[in-house]
Formats: structure tokens, C-alpha cells, sequence
């Protein structure tokens, strides 16, 4: 609980007086340092660990901004974790941090599971239809569930909406006992 509360505090302060143009373009580079790191576990070990310097650190940082992969508040927001021995924590805070430029341009993250994969035309309707009715733009994450017989389950925050041809057949099922 309270790392979570530490997480917040360096998301909120990445975007303090920043606008909507900026926090995206920042999103865009958070996003990019996340998959990196992701990609390679020895990355994350470094980070990590306490058995590298902060300026050995510090040089990876400075190498990855003259390679224009970081931006300048990037780079400095990644030496002021290493500065405050976060380095653990490096990904949780950077995950955090996207999250919150998602809350702050108004974007909800969906998670969408289907049996199969769907056309784009059908995930351009259904994009449009959640931005609808959620009034936002939506971004969907979609992951292949094989347990699914067909239909989709979607999560939204912290609801559900399930399409999926199992439930319907369990609803229709206890319609059909009950009566």
C-alpha cells in the first residue's frame, strides 16, 4: 500500500503543469523506455541492483537520451528514482506514471478477451461503441481466451460486461429451470 502511494506521487509529479500535447508526447516515450526494459531482464536486474553506482546508472541513462531514445524530462525523471534508491521500483513507477497520463488525456484501458481473433472492422465498431458510452477514448487490449466458446468479455475499470456465449447459456438455462 504504501509503494502504491510512493508510485502515485512520482506519476503525479512527471506531470505537474503539463499539457495535454506534452503528457501525451511523454506518454508516448514512457511507453517506449517501458517495453525496453521489459524486453531485457538484465536491464531491469541493473536498475535493480545495488551492486552498480548511481553513475554507472546515470551513464546508461545519458547514452539512451543521446541516442534520442529519452526525453530530457525522461532522463531527468529516471535519475531522480536512481536518486532516491527506487531503482526496484523503476517499473512499477513508470507503469504508474503511463497510467496516469491515460487519466490525465481521458483514455480508459479496456481488457477484451475473445475466443478468436476478430476483424478490424468489428474492433473499430466495437471500439466506437465503448467510446460511446463511456463518453472517452478508449484503448483495447485484446487477449485470446481459448476457455470461451465464442462471444467476448470485457473489463472496464472495474466492470464487467460479458458477452460470452457461456453466460448467456448459463442466464438462459436458469430462465428455462426457473420457470
Amino acid at each position: 500500500m504504501e509503494n502504491k502511494k510512493v508510485m502515485e506521487r512520482y506519476a503525479t509529479a512527471f506531470f505537474l503543469n503539463e499539457d495535454l500535447k506534452c503528457i501525451e508526447k511523454e506518454q508516448k516515450g514512457i511507453l517506449k523506455f517501458i517495453e525496453l526494459i521489459k524486453s531485457d531482464d538484465d536491464a531491469l536486474r541493473f536498475f535493480a541492483s545495488p551492486t552498480f553506482s548511481k553513475n554507472e546508472k546515470y551513464s546508461l541513462i545519458d547514452n539512451l537520451y543521446e541516442e534520442k531514445l529519452l526525453s530530457l524530462k525522461l532522463k531527468n525523471f529516471l535519475k531522480v528514482i536512481i536518486k532516491s534508491h527506487r531503482g526496484f521500483y523503476l517499473l512499477p513507477i513508470l507503469e504508474e506514471t503511463f497510467d496516469k497520463a491515460n487519466t490525465l488525456l481521458k483514455v480508459k484501458v479496456v481488457r477484451c478477451y475473445l475466443a478468436m481473433e476478430i476483424s478490424d472492422k468489428q474492433k473499430n465498431a466495437l471500439k466506437s461503441a465503448l467510446e460511446k458510452k463511456y463518453q472517452c477514448r478508449i484503448e483495447i487490449k485484446y487477449i485470446i481466451d481459448p476457455t470461451l466458446i465464442g462471444g467476448l468479455k470485457i473489463f472496464v475499470d472495474d466492470t464487467l460486461i460479458d458477452g460470452s456465449i457461456l453466460t448467456s447459456n448459463k442466464v438462459l438455462k436458469k430462465q428455462v429451470i426457473g420457470g
